[in-house]
């Protein structure tokens, strides 16, 4: 099914389970594989799973915000869109364990806050980043269906490092 014409429900399983999938396909793998690339200047594998963590946790901030008070402004200005948070953040030298229970805490804690607050799907905010300092309006449907894709997109990048390493 196209993710195009998934609903609601059909979204928010996907986005309930992306911390399962993630995990599943992490499991069994030793600390070393966990540093190899897909191919050369790509990140690792240990990067990625940093990189869905870190930009989902921010992405929870947003929802976050658009639930609880729907319409605010959200400012992202500060947030650099050069993927340099991978290094100054140290991606590639941190441990998963912490970044994949975050993960799964930020995808429970929404998943229940979307089911308990009502018209929460079409709840917003303005979001201002470094492309739209001006701000557009997002939703917080939309923001999880970002998240889905996201998440989706850095999964299949773990697939090919295994399958291209014999994992």
């Amino acid at each position: 099914m196209s993710e195009l014409k998934m609903t609601q429900d059909e979204i928010l399983e996907k986005y309930e389970m992306a911390p399962v999938r993630l995990a599943e396909l992490l499991a069994a793998l030793p600390e070393s594989a966990l540093d190899l690339a897909r191919e050369k200047n790509k990140w690792t594998i240990r990067e990625i799973v940093h990189h869905i963590v870190d930009s989902d946790s921010m992405v929870t901030s947003i929802i976050m915000a658009g639930l609880g008070n729907s319409g605010c402004t959200y400012d992202q200005r500060w947030y650099p869109t050069d993927n340099s948070w991978a290094k100054t953040l140290a991606y590639g030298q941190r441990l998963i364990e912490p970044a994949l229970a975050l993960f799964h805490a930020n995808h429970r804690l929404v998943e229940q806050l979307i089911c308990v607050l009502p018209d929460s799907w079409e709840r917003f905010v303005i979001f201002r980043w470094e492309r739209d300092p001006e701000g557009s309006k997002i939703t917080v449907g939309n923001l999880i269906h970002s998240r889905v894709h996201h998440a989706q997109h850095h999964i299949g990048q773990i697939q090919e490092t295994k399958q291209v390493h014999g994992l």
